[in-house]
């Protein structure tokens, strides 16, 4: 996993950045766009949102498998009587237990769902506040 995350560890900041950038980049400017623009400006968010869950998805996938392994050892531990097996069986649950499989690109962020719902989140606050000011400035004094 080091290995991994040292190779491709810019990249995916870099390509989470820009997926970021997008995500609120897209609203902004469905907002402002004209009736016949519309669609196309809402295409080109679920796109976005798209790709953001096609990057941050097999990291997700890679955790439940990694804890759906750590049950299974744990009941292959209880069944087994064999004690060579089960000293291994025993060896290969510690690893899972100290050697918890996530990416995290540079160590800056963990890719899960969990960053899915704060860029989302982000994404929504700053509409808000966008929306907010909009309707401000447009208020007579």
């Amino acid at each position: 996993m080091k290995r991994l995350e040292g190779t491709f560890g810019i990249a995916l900041i870099l390509l989470m950045s820009s997926c970021l950038l997008h995500m609120v980049m897209a609203p902004n400017n469905t907002i402002s766009a004209s009736c016949k623009q519309l669609a196309l400006h809402l295409i080109w968010c679920v796109l976005h949102l798209l790709r953001t869950v096609v990057i941050v998805e097999p990291s997700h996938f890679t955790q439940v498998e990694m804890d759906r392994t750590h049950l299974l050892v744990s009941q292959l531990i209880l069944q087994n009587s064999d004690g060579l097996m089960s000293e291994e069986l025993d060896k290969f649950y510690k690893y899972l237990l100290l050697n918890k499989i996530t990416y995290t690109p540079m160590g800056i962020c963990t890719l899960s769902r969990s960053l899915l719902a704060t860029m989302l989140g982000s994404v929504a606050t700053y509409l808000v506040i966008l929306i907010q000011l909009s309707h401000f400035e447009k208020r007579p004094i």
